[in-house]
């Protein structure tokens, strides 16, 4: 999926987990806060990250404009 989060965008307060699966990440251009769990990263223009959907996961786009991302689950959830 192609995601474009415009500025301050975020997934809410509340972390979200899925009941199954895998999802990957990859940052093709501006900034986003990701909390996986108990852990917070800054991914940027590049970065990706790969996790267990069922972990408690959500993020804010803190870039001084939108991120552009590509988000691949598995399996497909939409």
């Amino acid at each position: 999926m192609w995601g474009v989060l415009e500025k301050g965008a975020t997934s809410g307060d509340v972390s979200v987990g899925h009941p199954e699966g895998e999802e990957f990440l990859f940052i093709h251009t501006g900034r986003l806060e990701f909390v996986l769990g108990n852990e917070r990263f800054t991914l940027e223009e590049g970065d990706s990250i790969y996790y267990d959907a069922r972990t408690p996961h959500s993020y804010k786009n803190i870039a001084e404009g939108e991120t552009l991302l590509i988000a691949v689950p598995s399996p497909a959830t939409f």
